[in-house]
């Protein structure tokens, strides 16, 4: 059976699973984990991403994070190449180090957030390796110990996180052990592994109606998986119905400029039609950076930098045939 195409979109939550090829440790010491640690907070500022959980363990490691123009999968996908290079290189082994692709599952903030959170960083209780709160808040490379405050990580605002107990930070941090110290005892939640509303309602003990909300992508209620799907549509479609090349054309001829300006002339006026083509393209359209630079013959960091630009500048609305 074909692999199902990853679901991706901006201010989606999603939980990121990724283990070693069969089952070998990708940690071997604490060197390796301050490696990934760093590595991940660069890639998440530069990605103007934001993570609101994590944990390492040995062979695999958990991570809940939020993207915004940058698609998560490149985001995992520079995480995991530049992991695997420094892994490879300085403990002198080649070949892959991770288990087929990272699982990615998509959860419904509203009703999962919470759950989601304290699963992620009881991770070392279900595995048997933690026995006691206090030996819990010693755990290492968590979001735990930073949530309590006993390390600090330039690219994690624990603030995101303790809103959800308390708009306060010292009664959210009581509010947010209490939440932690009440989920203990809880066995491996397998709500968390994906599967949607069936997996939501216990299935197959409950069997629901709506057979057609089930998505093993997604972690939500009928409703969230039915319009996350319709999203996902209706970006494919925008996606097949337009090019690069096409927007270049429609957007030089309602400017009344020719190709070659828009693609050559880096003038002030230019450039802000240049910017509007890599909005169009990229935030509306959904189309890849590579795309977009090989058709404006420019570099994919030049891309990049426009996308940062304009993001904030433009509302996406569904009238892209009108100047803005």
């Amino acid at each position: 059976m074909p692999r199902q195409p990853r679901l991706e979109a901006p201010g989606l939550i999603y939980h990121i699973i990724a283990r070693g090829i069969e089952k070998s440790d990708i940690f071997i010491d604490d060197s390796d984990r301050c490696f990934f640690i760093e590595r991940f907070g660069q890639i998440l500022n530069d990605s103007d991403a934001k993570c609101f959980a994590f944990i390492i363990m040995t062979n695999h490691f958990h991570l809940m994070l939020t993207t915004n123009t940058i698609p998560v999968s490149r985001v995992m996908h520079r995480l995991l190449t530049s992991y695997a290079v420094y892994f490879n290189k300085r403990h002198k082994r080649v070949g892959h180090l991770f288990q087929n692709r990272y699982k990615s599952i998509i959860c419904e903030e509203d009703s999962y957030f919470l759950e989601l959170l304290r699963y992620i960083h009881l991770n070392p209780v279900r595995a048997g390796i933690i026995e006691s709160m206090d030996e819990l808040s010693g755990y290492r490379f968590s979001g735990h110990r930073a949530l309590l405050g006993i390390e600090k990580y330039n690219w994690y605002d624990t603030s995101d996180v303790l809103s959800y107990f308390d708009k306060n930070k010292k009664p959210a941090s009581k509010k947010y052990i209490n939440f932690i110290s009440d989920g203990f005892l809880i066995g491996k939640d397998h709500r968390f592994s994906g599967g949607g509303l069936k997996r939501s309602l216990n299935f197959p003990s409950v069997y629901p109606k709506e057979k057609q909300a089930f998505d093993s992508r997604i972690l939500g209620s009928s409703d969230f998986v039915l319009s996350l799907q319709e999203l996902m549509e209706t970006k494919q479609s925008l996606v097949d119905e337009i090019t690069v090349d096409e927007l270049i054309k429609k957007e030089a001829g309602a400017y009344g400029i020719s190709i070659k300006q828009l693609r050559d002339d880096y003038s002030a006026s230019i450039n802000e039609v240049r910017e509007k083509v890599v909005y169009l393209a990229v935030i509306v359209h959904g189309l890849s950076f590579a795309e977009v630079a090989r058709e404006l013959r420019v570099h994919r960091s030049t891309v990049a930098r426009l996308v940062d630009r304009v993001k904030n500048r433009y509302t996406i609305t569904n009238e892209t045939d009108n100047k803005q």
